[in-house]
């Protein structure tokens, strides 16, 4: 090696290779195929850039690689004098460059580099060089390499590089990270990292962070932004270096990114390690300094990170530190007091004050009751809870407990005395209230803790005035029956303070028990007898009975005798049972531990004879079943046996211990509910008693004569049978007439029942006997059936009792006859009904009864009787989850007697009604989904009913906005909200094809919610506001085009269609976009804090953007028709209020004079009326008919859906959609793609038509949901003449209308027509409403098309016939429109005919 020959190299092989290298366009490459001989001076670098660039100046991006090559390699060596040659043969103006001068250069001279930057190309755009850092090939290899770097910019910038660009979003983040990496290890001397000045004494707190790179919040959001990349591990490296070296500065970091959405896993596990490292017992030495600058950067953090490690610790050893941990916080930061105390986490704040009042850091009594009457119910329930599972292991202040004796008997005391409104609440979940959870704790307390009688504090005035009656007994000033009478008044006063003088007195009696063996003579005589009296008259009760009883048996076996401590214990105990002997034979378990006593057997053998004789006394009356005491102290006592140890309170090991959340009656000695019964106080009916007797029967010849009778009866020869029926039956036979025709005719044939009752008016005075024996049957069936255990689940049953109703009606009520209460109490049947679970039988019962009162006089409204029925139907209308047929009957009722449901006056409440268990109850809709985690939302459109089909739309009033849910820890926490709007979950649309709820169908259940939250949340302002302008509107208008009417009914009328369309449009219009947002955001924050695991990966944001915005589109059109309803209803009833006057004089004016009534305040101002043209002018009389039109055309002014919903029906042969899309309002009535009286086209008239059946589609099965097991039996003649159904075969004629008469009208119609007709033909007979639909849409269309009636005719011809059930469909299509065209010149005739 080293005699090895010198480098040669011919002249041409030279030439060559420089000249491959003077043609290489990469800057970099070219200098670093020169070598290092190009940096051996200034001159010679100046001439390489020129020769390599054709000139010496260079852009941003060539100078930002320029600098990154030489710092890379800035430090390399290269050990021979090729580079020199290289040099001197490309640049002949440096030829002698090559030639060290001292022979020593061998590598880059780095600062020859830097005086050509400082020189050349100080004029640049440096913050640009800086930028074009990020390219592929820059990358960081050590601490040099980037110390080269930073020197090498600041040469040429004359400043070090900003934060801003080395923390920016780069491409080439593999190299953004190596610069990372050497940036946490720098110098300060080197380079610092830009920081505000908040973020610069960050960065001072604890060990300090001298480069301050990670007090940097644009630092650290980097890191994290890069930590949810495929580099996790790195950046994990970098942090944990970071929480290593300076875990202060980091914290505070973090917390300033508190609010910042990246990095959220990696920024969770660090803050749950350092608020485990500073907030926690532990001692670390900068804890003081780290929190108090944690308070001035998030007071709500510090709060946070105490009740999170509160929650992390669960054993009482181990959160007793923390407890005290966090009182030291509470010193330090005084002021942080009300955050922590006042945090909305009850468990943890009730449990901070506990030990801070222990501390004398706070005043728990004052505390506590601001806190009460601030919050109410949640924290009074909660701090009833934290008692319940923390008393058995309280022990006295002086021991520094987690709960001291002393803490509970205060709580204890506030909520005894809190406002009796708040006591009443009833429990979250129900149950009972909070003042009987409140003394049924308290009990509990006393018992494991008796001296928490004395316990509570009183104040200073009630103490006094205890101790000095107490004192007058003791200086005669009063006697002992004067004091007892005293504390009786005190304690049977509603005066508040009286009774806090009474336990005042009790307590101090009984907390100086333990002096009782000190007393003088007279004194504990005195003592001994008041003891006992107290017990004689009951002044103490319950627990406190328990303990005074415990206290004169302890007393009672100290053993007697000159001993100065037990014989006055032995003294006051004697005295102390003489008092109340007399009722010692309630008690007799503590009667024979009395006897049981050895000296007390030697002593006193008469007292010992005298308690036997009480013992066998109670015996016999237990016996003889004369009931017991409603007290019993042996079970007060805690047991059956009361030995030494039973002088203490048993502990309650038998119960379990409550949580937080759960309901304190539940875990500690419950209250017996009541149970409900039903048929007490119904009346004879129901009970059956003298009703049920033994008919005499008629011969047979008699019997097949009248059975023939009423067979052939008929309206046209009523009078003929009943000469017939006078001729061959007399009134000895009534009784089984009566019962003949209940049973076989009445309670089954309902269409006959005008028959019937003819029959009977014809009978006179001769009939009145079958009269009164017909109504004696039909009481005694409703009773049987009323009775029946199957008349819940039997529809059978249901329709006999509902036909006895309507028949008992009509027989009564319709013929100003009552029903007498002894008979039957129908408001009774009501409630009991309610309470038993019946009401899905009697609702329709009684509702089919007050229909008779439409064709009374006397029973129609406002007569009170029947006022107070439809109160008791309104009560049950407005309870939650009651089943859609129930709801059904009850507005179906308020139609038929002319009565509007919201009119009604509630009188009856059913909050003194026992509550009915809605599980598996009859009466009520209680989906699955809420009872368990096995099912959600449906995937395929609206969920169904209980019956199995699609029930209406559920009603939404007006409520507070939601709160933001927190995020939950497990997905069967998070789905266990319920919605605020009724049964909404029925209604949402969840696309089956969405990926993520198919892979987990319990995400599915946050969808309602989502829906909930974002309608309760805009539907306030969105309703007000429309409200108001379309109130205002209406007022005005009517106000000046009514002035000459007189008639208000007219005014009310069009004031409320022109009211309810205004508000209902412009909710609609104003909803749309909020409430897509909205639903949108509450979607994806139920989704985020459901869906586990890596939830931040680009795949799971895509797919939950995905869901987020199907299920939007999909609900948009269901959370704007609740929000157009519900401002549609509070329009009409705000519109009524404000033009009340407007009603009310126009009224009186007609009653008063009777003349005309004419507004003359109009005329009062200068431009109107008289501006206006002659026509359009107030006059006399009123709007003549074609201005009227004018309002009426607001009910007929559709709206067009904003999104396109596709109605699921039962299935695909029941389905009447022909086409998609829907153009129909939400009255029913048709709104073509353009304006009415526009002509459409023949693919737009039959898109139009097809919206019209696919709301027909949706109409039919609400209306068949809501009737429930009735629907079998429902069809078209039954359906009022303004039921949305009709209102949308109405609507046909306004498509039609729009189209072009002649081939176009022809076209479009037959086209449509041929579809219904086959489509008919696949119906099941099950429901016949739809076939009579089917029918009748067709009629509508005939009306309109004259080729359609041969049209048919030619597919009746060709329709298939296949089997029974098309055959069946066909016949009943004859018999339908035969019925309905009987009489009419129709040409359907002909079809019928054939």
């Amino acid at each position: 090696f080293l005699n090895r020959e010198p480098l040669r190299m011919s002249y041409s092989d030279m030439s060559s290779m420089t000249d491959r290298i003077s043609s290489s366009t990469d800057i970099t490459k070219f200098i670093s195929d020169l070598g290092h001989a190009c940096t051996h001076s200034v001159g010679t670098l100046k001439d390489t850039l020129k020769e390599a660039n054709n000139g010496l100046s260079l852009d941003d991006a060539s100078l930002s690689r320029l600098i990154t090559f030489f710092a890379s390699i800035g430090s390399a060596k290269q050990g021979d004098d090729f580079s020199s040659t290289l040099v001197g043969s490309l640049l002949p103006s440096v030829e002698n460059a090559g030639e060290d001068k001292n022979g020593s250069h061998s590598s880059w001279d780095l600062d020859v580099v830097c005086r050509v930057l400082e020189e050349e190309f100080s004029q640049n755009n440096w913050e640009m060089v800086a930028r074009h850092f990020d390219h592929p090939e820059f990358f960081i290899k050590d601490a040099i390499n980037f110390a080269a770097l930073l020197k090498l910019y600041k040469a040429g910038a004359k400043r070090d590089i900003t934060s801003a660009a080395l923390l920016s979003e780069w491409k080439n983040t593999a190299g953004q990270i190596s610069l990372l990496e050497q940036l946490i290890h720098v110098n300060p001397n080197v380079y610092s990292v830009n920081v505000t000045d908040e973020e610069a004494i960050d960065a001072t707190i604890g060990v300090g962070c001298p480069n301050r790179c990670f007090s940097s919040v644009e630092f650290l959001h980097r890191l994290l932004a890069l930590s949810d990349s495929q580099y996790t591990r790195q950046i994990r490296d970098i942090l944990i270096k970071g929480l290593m070296t300076c875990p202060e500065v980091l914290f505070c970091a973090l917390v300033r990114l508190r609010s910042v959405n990246v990095g959220t896993k990696m920024k969770s596990d660090l803050l749950a390690q350092l608020v485990s490292m500073y907030f926690k017992p532990n001692r670390h030495q900068h804890a003081v300094a780290l929190i108090k600058r944690l308070w001035i950067i998030s007071q709500q953090t510090v709060v946070a990170a105490c009740t999170e490690v509160w929650r992390s610790v669960t054993l009482s050893t181990e959160r007793m530190p923390v407890m005290m941990h966090i009182t030291n916080i509470l010193r330090l930061l005084p002021e942080s007091a009300n955050k922590i105390l006042g945090s909305r986490d009850f468990d943890f704040c009730v449990s901070v004050a506990f030990v801070a009042a222990d501390k004398d850091f706070i005043k728990l009594n004052a505390w506590l009751q601001e806190r009460i009457s601030s919050v109410g119910m949640p924290f009074a329930f909660t701090l009833v809870a934290y008692i319940s599972k923390t008393y058995a292991a309280a022990t006295p202040r002086s021991d520094s407990p987690l709960v001291s004796i002393e803490n509970i008997a205060t709580a204890l005391k506030i909520l005894q005395n809190a406002e009796s409104a708040l006591l009443n609440q009833p429990s979250p979940g129900g149950g009972a209230t909070l003042g009987e959870n409140v003394k049924v704790l308290t009990e509990a307390c006393v018992q494991k803790h008796p001296s928490i009688i004395t316990s509570a504090p009183h104040n200073d005035d009630i103490e006094e005035m205890a101790d000095s009656y107490l004192q007058k007994i003791y200086t005669s000033e009063q006697s002992i029956s004067e004091v007892v009478e005293m504390l009786k008044k005190f304690k049977t006063s509603g005066n508040t303070r009286d009774n806090e003088i009474f336990a005042c007195m009790i307590h101090n009696l009984f907390d100086e028990y333990r002096f009782f063996a000190k007393y003088p003579e007279k004194e504990l005589r005195i003592t001994g007898i008041l003891f006992g009296t107290l017990i004689q008259e009951q002044l103490v009760s319950s627990i406190t009975l328990g303990i005074a009883l415990r206290y004169v048996l302890e007393a009672l076996r100290k053993p007697p005798g000159p001993q100065v401590g037990s014989g006055k214990m032995f003294r006051f105990g004697m005295f102390a049972l003489e008092q109340f002997k007399g009722r010692l034979y309630e008690w007799p378990q503590y009667c024979s531990h009395i006897v049981q006593i050895p000296h007390l057997k030697q002593g006193q053998p008469e007292l010992v004879q005298d308690i036997e004789r009480a013992m066998a006394e109670s015996q016999r009356s237990t016996n003889s079943n004369d009931g017991e005491s409603n007290e019993r102290p042996e079970q007060i006592l805690g047991g059956t046996s009361l030995d030494a140890g039973a002088l203490h309170p048993a502990p309650l090991n038998s119960l379990p211990l409550p949580g937080a959340s759960i309901g304190v009656a539940s875990l500690l000695p419950p209250i017996q509910p009541k149970v409900a019964v039903f048929g007490v106080k119904l009346g004879r009916a129901v009970t059956g008693v003298g009703l049920d007797t033994e008919h005499k029967t008629p011969p047979d010849n008699v019997l097949d004569r009248v059975q023939f009778i009423i067979n052939n009866l008929s309206m046209t020869n009523v009078d003929q049978k009943v000469g017939e029926l006078k001729d061959i039956i007399t009134a000895e036979f009534f009784g089984w007439l009566g019962q003949y025709l209940v049973v076989k005719r009445i309670s089954t044939q309902p269409n006959f029942h005008n028959l019937y009752l003819a029959f009977l008016d014809k009978l006179g005075d001769y009939g009145k006997g079958l009269v009164d024996a017909i109504l004696q049957s039909v009481y005694l069936g409703i009773g049987k059936l009323l009775r029946s255990p199957k008349i819940t689940t039997s529809t059978s049953e249901r329709s006999l009792l509902k036909n006895l109703g309507s028949w008992l009606g009509s027989i009564t009520l319709a013929r100003n006859k009552p029903i007498l209460q002894k008979m039957l109490d129908c408001k009774e049947l009501l409630f009991q009904g309610y309470e038993t679970g019946r009401l899905i039988a009697v609702t329709p019962f009684v509702a089919k009864i007050l229909e008779g009162a439409k064709a009374s006089i006397v029973f129609r409204p406002p007569n009170p009787w029947v006022m107070g029925l439809l109160s008791v139907f309104k009560c049950l209308y407005d309870v939650d989850d009651l089943k859609m047929n129930i709801k059904f009957e009850v507005e179906v009722l308020c139609k038929n007697l002319n009565v509007k449901l919201e009119d009604i006056e509630i009188r009856d409440d059913l909050s003194k009604r026992i509550p009915p268990h809605k599980e598996k109850n009859p009466d009520f809709n209680i989906k699955s989904a809420m009872a368990n985690n096995n099912s959600g939302a449906s995937s395929n459109g609206p969920m169904a009913s209980p019956e199995g089909k699609p029930s209406a739309p559920p009603s939404v009033t007006q409520s507070e906005p939601p709160t933001s849910s927190a995020s939950t820890s497990s997905n069967s926490s998070s789905f266990q909200e319920q919605t605020v709007i009724p049964n909404l979950a029925s209604y949402v649309t969840i696309n089956p094809a969405i990926s993520l709820f198919n892979a987990n169908s319990s995400l599915k259940r946050v969808v309602p919610i989502a829906v909930d939250r974002a309608i309760r949340e805009i539907i306030q302002p969105v309703v007000e506001r429309s409200v108001t302008i379309a109130c205002i509107t209406t007022k005005e208008l009517i106000t000046k085009d009514y002035a000459m009417e007189s008639d208000e009914n007219k005014m009310r009328k069009a004031a409320q269609l022109m009211v309810s369309n205004l508000a209902g449009s412009l909710a609609l219009v104003t909803c749309k976009e909020p409430l897509r947002a909205s639903i949108s955001t509450h979607l994806k924050q139920l989704l985020t804090a459901a869906i586990q695991g890596d939830r931040n990966s680009p795949e799971s944001e895509k797919m939950m953007d995905q869901v987020v915005q199907s299920c939007s589109n999909d609900n948009l059109e269901l959370g704007c028709m609740l929000i157009e309803k519900a401002a549609t209803e509070k329009a009409l009833r705000d519109i009524d209020e404000a033009l009340a006057t407007a009603f009310q004089t126009r009224r009186k004016h007609r009653e008063q004079t009777g003349q005309p009534y004419y507004d003359m305040s109009i005329f009062g101002n200068n431009r109107y009326p008289t501006a206006l043209p002659e026509p359009l002018r107030p006059k006399p009389g009123g709007l003549q008919n074609s201005q009227l039109l004018v309002y009426d055309a607001f009910q007929r002014m559709p709206r067009q859906p904003m999104v396109s919903q596709q109605t699921s029906s039962e299935g695909s042969s029941n389905n009447l959609n022909t086409s998609s899309g829907s153009t129909v309002n939400n009255r029913g009535i048709v709104s073509p793609a353009v304006a009415v009286g526009d002509m459409l086209t023949s693919s737009q008239g039959l898109e139009a038509l097809s919206a019209v059946v696919n709301k027909l589609d949706t109409a039919i099965n609400a209306l068949l949901s809501a009737a429930g097991s009735r629907a079998g039996s429902i069809t078209v003649s039954m359906i009022p003449a303004d039921h949305e159904v009709r209102k949308i075969l109405e609507g046909v004629k306004v498509v039609t209308s729009c189209l072009s008469h002649g081939n176009v009208l022809d076209e479009a119609v037959l086209s449509f027509a041929q579809g219904v007709f086959k489509r008919m033909y696949d119906l099941s007979l099950s429901e016949p409403l739809r076939l009579e639909v089917f029918i009748a849409l067709l009629q509508c269309l005939d009306e309109v098309c004259p080729k359609l009636s041969k049209e048919i005719g030619t597919w009746v011809t060709y329709a298939p016939m296949n089997n029974d059930n098309q055959k069946k469909i066909e016949q009943d299509y004859f018999a339908f429109v035969g019925e309905k065209q009987t009489g009419q010149n129709c040409r359907f005739g002909c079809i019928y005919h054939t």
